[in-house]
């Protein structure tokens, strides 16, 4: 009996460890068969894997829909901006003072830039609150689900991104570098100018090899200089023919080149050409040349500038052009000498455009910082002290014409003007 008693005690408890290790294989079975439930989940919403990586992916996502839309709304303003003239230095300006002098400018990119803004805020705001938002599209039998996980949106996404960054590149080259100009050979600004080549001996309006050469002496490194077209169409240095110039000819006389050439200037001074000025700013190399041409005719100032083109072709040195300062007496001739060639310096005259107020003051200066131009002249009795705020705003320097007298030079320098056209004052009189 003990022994059948100790046998069925043996088969019971080996039947208790078969229950048991059936028991485990169960739940090891029902381990794998979750396993393989949240694997067939994970396949099919693919959006369950972020538990782990859910944030990281998420904040690139929303950064690259942020940067996407920062690039286009740039591109926005930029191509405002070439379209209507505004230049990237005048946009600078006007970011810094918030458009008050130009307050129409803001309504042509406003709307623009708020649908912008408004789109892609919202898609980053979808991108934050919903973890299952699906664009599903279809194409005739083509159909696709679209959501932030799938490789078609990330794709798209990048590739939006790369398009716009390129486009507002090439963009941004072109707004910030609208010309090609000689930076190197731009005129940095005397504070004197010496008029009409100088004066000599009491006598001003000369425009001759004496007076270039005394300036020179004197230590004015800029010079202004008054350019006519002669009889057989040649550019001289000269005020006007309206003066009698030597006893030879009656006054009115329009010269030849040679004629003029074979002359004495009040029967005492050497009159040049363009090409006598050239061949001697070839041999002092540190001048600058400001023209004074008078002309507005927009054919007369294409024909002066032509041959100043040509002129410094003959004398072997194009280069020179860059030494010259090019005097502007209205917007228009602008554009018509930059079709000849493009000057690195220029300098807006007014005394043939009238008198000047604030207003037509901060619309001249609007209209230099535009084509990156920095300087401004006018009759020393225009200058206003109210002026040199408007100027500092756009960074443009206050030149004034024609100031003989060095206590006035250092009084107006006081009041911000940057330099002066002078017959007679040096800088060794001024400290």
């Amino acid at each position: 009996m003990e022994i059948a008693r100790s046998e069925e005690n043996i088969e019971n408890i080996v039947n208790a460890d078969k229950v048991d290790n059936a028991d485990k294989v169960d739940n090891a079975e029902d381990i794998d068969n979750v396993e393989s439930v949240e694997n067939a989940d994970n396949a099919e919403y693919p959006e369950n894997t972020w538990n782990g990586e859910k944030r990281s992916g998420k904040g690139l996502l929303i950064a690259k829909i942020a940067l996407t839309g920062l690039l286009a709304m740039g591109f926005v303003l930029v191509a405002v901006c070439l379209r209507n003239g505004e230049s990237f230095s005048m946009f600078l300006v006007d970011m810094r003072t918030g458009f008050q002098d130009n307050v129409l400018f803001p309504q042509a990119f406003k709307n623009k830039l708020i649908v912008l803004a408004v789109v892609f805020l919202v898609s980053i705001l979808i991108a934050l609150l919903t973890q299952d938002f699906k664009w599903k599209l279809k194409f005739g039998k083509w159909e696709a689900v679209l959501c932030p996980q799938s490789p078609c949106f990330r794709w798209g996404l990048n590739l939006c991104l790369i398009v716009m960054a390129v486009s507002f590149a090439v963009l941004s080259v072109r707004f910030t570098h609208p010309t090609v100009r000689a930076a190197w050979a731009e005129w940095d600004g005397d504070s004197l100018i010496a008029h009409a080549g100088g004066g000599i001996e009491e006598q001003n309006y000369t425009n001759s090899k004496e007076a270039f050469l005394n300036s020179y002496e004197s230590g004015l490194r800029t010079i202004e200089m008054d350019f006519v077209l002669t009889s057989d169409d040649k550019l001289v240095c000269c005020h006007d023919w309206g003066e009698q110039m030597c006893s030879d000819y009656e006054a009115d006389y329009v010269y030849s080149e040679e004629e003029f050439l074979n002359i004495r200037i009040y029967d005492r001074y050497t009159p040049m050409s363009l090409k006598t000025l050239m061949e001697l700013m070839l041999e002092y190399d540190d001048v600058w040349i400001v023209t004074d041409t008078k002309d507005m005719d927009a054919e007369l100032v294409r024909k002066e500038f032509q041959i100043m083109v040509e002129t410094a072709e003959q004398v072997g040195a194009p280069e020179l052009l860059d030494r010259f300062v090019v005097q502007l007496y209205d917007y228009e001739m602008y554009d018509v000498v930059e079709e000849i060639y493009s000057f690195p310096s220029y300098v807006l005259t007014l005394y043939l455009l009238g008198g000047v107020d604030e207003d037509s003051f901060r619309e001249h200066c609007r209209f230099l910082r535009n084509r990156d131009i920095n300087s401004i002249t006018m009759w020393q009795d225009w200058f206003r002290p109210e002026f040199k705020e408007i100027a500092d705003t756009y960074g443009i320097n206050i030149y004034v014409h024609t100031v003989n007298n060095a206590d006035k030079v250092e009084e107006m320098q006081a009041w911000g003007v940057r330099g002066f056209y002078t017959d007679y004052v040096t800088p060794d009189m001024i400290p």
